[in-house]
């Protein structure tokens, strides 16, 4: 007897409208997901979504660039207002940063209903101010 034996794959994913790679339904590689869609995707075509997103990352990148700086001890943060942060925990700087973008995220989608030309150059001003102070201060340490 083998210590070893084949398993069915898992065929528990009918809701997430699996597409098999292999055609006609039939899954011929054991465990195989090669062509698993999960239907949605990342669709920014809204006013002030793509902005926002591209703020969402600027932002997420400079927390964690931070945060493993500090931790590390090759920086300080440069912001007074979540520098005090690093005093208590780590989990208090994401948790201040992340209230801090992420409002502002939800209000460049919500005022772009209404007023998408102005939150749109709005919205690509601030990302390029935001930048311009990274590297800026990334360089100059």
């Amino acid at each position: 007897m083998s210590l070893y034996h084949k398993t069915e794959p898992f065929k528990g994913l009918s809701s997430l409208n699996v597409a098999q790679a292999t055609g006609g339904g039939s899954n011929s590689g054991a465990g195989s997901f090669t062509g698993l869609q999960f239907g949605g995707g990342l669709r920014l075509d809204r006013p002030g979504e793509r902005e926002a997103f591209l703020l969402l990352c600027i932002c997420f990148l400079d927390m964690m660039t931070t945060l493993f700086w500090v931790m590390t001890g090759r920086a300080t943060e440069a912001n007074p207002v979540l520098e005090w942060t690093f005093h208590y925990h780590p989990v208090v700087f994401v948790l201040v940063k992340l209230l801090s973008f992420l409002p502002a995220c939800y209000f460049v989608l919500r005022l772009a209903q209404r007023h998408p030309a102005f939150t749109i150059g709005l919205a690509r001003l601030v990302s390029i101010a935001y930048l311009l102070l990274y590297f800026g201060n990334l360089f100059a340490a």
